[in-house]
């Protein structure tokens, strides 16, 4: 079974706010949460008009990266839950000063669940 870490960058099967189709996109991992569990936040390459969020680029990485060729968006308000069988690879991970931004954005509150 595959560990995670806070940082990494995988692709995983959810829907963002619990809404719509679940469909694979990149998450930034928070946490993992047992051995099953991660808290995950989603990324999109389009710009969110209405809803917090950090941008990346490649340079936030220190290991790998997404195949982007402009900056994409972490979602700190749109906190997922994935099971670790949802995930369908790794793209690399985040350095750590890019990872204090994204944390210190995430809103406090009730947290959302986002499986697919």
């Amino acid at each position: 079974m595959a560990a995670y870490r806070k940082g990494d960058v995988i692709q995983a099967n959810v829907r963002i706010d619990g809404r719509g189709e679940a469909k694979v996109r990149p998450v930034v991992v928070i946490e993992q949460e047992g051995e099953e569990t991660l808290r995950v936040l989603p990324m999109t390459s389009s710009l969110p008009a209405d809803t917090p969020h950090i941008p990346v680029d490649l340079l936030d990485f220190v290991e790998g990266g997404l195949d982007m060729h402009k900056i994409s968006y972490v979602l700190t308000a749109s906190e997922c839950r994935v099971h670790t069988s949802e995930v369908r690879g790794r793209k690399g991970r985040l350095a750590r000063e890019p990872m204090e931004t994204i944390v210190a954005a995430i809103p406090t509150g009730p947290k959302r669940s986002g499986t697919g």
